[in-house]
């Protein structure tokens, strides 16, 4: 019998259920949270599982609590997961689902700020260890501190 897998990329991903996407500098109530390893790759492969009823989830994630939640929770979703661990924080997202299904999605991690330009100043605390790639990549208007 073959052994279906897929290869793809998982983020710790909170949903917000909203009344609508919120529009530029609007506050929103969110109505629920739902916070579990997603992402394109991982939510092929789970559906893959459902369909075939097993599969092969081959990923990266970051050596962290929300890695070890992520590989917990996509496990118990019945996959075989092969992790290649990061030393870098796992990736996370935030979704905005309105009423309508309509989403929004903002990515947390490399390549946060890239290219924002508004950016002038940013205090990093002493403790932090790592930012991810490219953060601040093509901020021109930020300068060094």
């Amino acid at each position: 019998m073959s052994q279906l897998a897929v290869v793809g990329h998982t983020e710790w991903v909170e949903f917000l259920r909203v009344p609508h996407l919120p529009k530029p500098g609007q506050i929103l109530h969110a109505e629920g949270l739902l916070a579990q390893p997603a992402g394109g790759g991982a939510v092929a492969a789970v559906q893959l599982a459902r369909l075939a009823g097993s599969a092969h989830f081959i990923t990266a994630l970051g050596r962290d609590s929300l890695g070890e939640q992520a590989l917990e929770q996509l496990q118990s979703l019945g996959l075989k997961v092969s992790v290649v661990w990061r030393d870098q924080p796992t990736r996370r997202a935030i979704s905005y689902i309105d009423a309508d299904g309509e989403r929004s999605i903002t990515v947390v991690g490399d390549y946060a700020y890239e290219g924002c330009s508004s950016l002038r100043r940013v205090v990093i605390p002493a403790k932090t260890k790592l930012l991810g790639k490219g953060v601040f990549a093509d901020c021109t208007g930020a300068r060094p501190l």
